[in-house]
């Protein structure tokens, strides 16, 4: 796979390593609303299967949040996060030093570990140039890296208008982003009830 998406993803890291610093070890750092709308997120992303004892991969693991969530939940992955932030990555090594992180670009063409499941929450929610085609291939490799399966979150473009107040993200179709995950597997579920914005794909093997 041509690594195509080097200038974006650089410029994203950027934008994430300033947040940090503006607002140091907090949800507004990573984007999100609230810690409870965080973990409802996270608690959805889990339920893709059985996640103790097994490989996961968090995608965009930004400060470390879900394998926080993970410890205070009693879940126990074999966790590692990974992200393209090194203010994120520093973050995430200051409040979880047991644990793996490394800042790295998954779309790389040199990235290429298996694991059992692989996970991204809020990781393709900014917008980019090629937004579909940057998902589609992203999405393409978590599911070829994964040996059990993917879960992922999206912000809907059902959500109500009062809603969509942040310029720099996107917002997607459900309907046309089961297509795209229908031409990668037949085995997918979409959940679209837990929050107003927000829906959870899950894609298996």
């Amino acid at each position: 796979m041509k690594h195509s998406f080097y200038k974006e993803n650089t410029l994203l890291a950027k934008y994430y390593d300033q947040h940090c610093k503006k607002y140091g070890k907090s949800t507004e750092a990573i984007g999100w609303f609230s810690k409870k709308t965080q973990d409802l997120r996270f608690m959805i992303l889990s339920l893709i299967g059985n996640i103790n004892d097994k490989t996961v991969l968090d995608i965009g693991c930004g400060q470390g949040d879900y394998y926080g969530y993970c410890l205070q939940n009693k879940f126990k992955p074999k966790y590692k996060g990974i992200d393209i932030s090194k203010q994120m990555i520093i973050h995430s090594h200051r409040e979880y030093p047991e644990s793996d992180f490394r800042q790295t670009d998954f779309m790389s063409p040199d990235f290429n570990e298996q694991h059992d499941y692989i996970i991204a929450s809020g990781t393709f929610n900014n917008k980019m140039t090629n937004q579909k085609y940057y998902l589609k291939t992203a999405v393409t490799k978590m599911f070829q890296l994964a040996n059990k399966g993917v879960s992922f979150n999206l912000l809907s473009e059902y959500a109500p208008e009062r809603m969509k107040f942040q310029n720099d993200f996107f917002y997607y179709n459900p309907e046309q982003i089961a297509g795209m995950c229908f031409k990668i597997t037949r085995y997918i579920e979409i959940r679209h009830s837990y929050l107003p914005n927000d829906f959870t794909v899950y894609m298996y093997k």
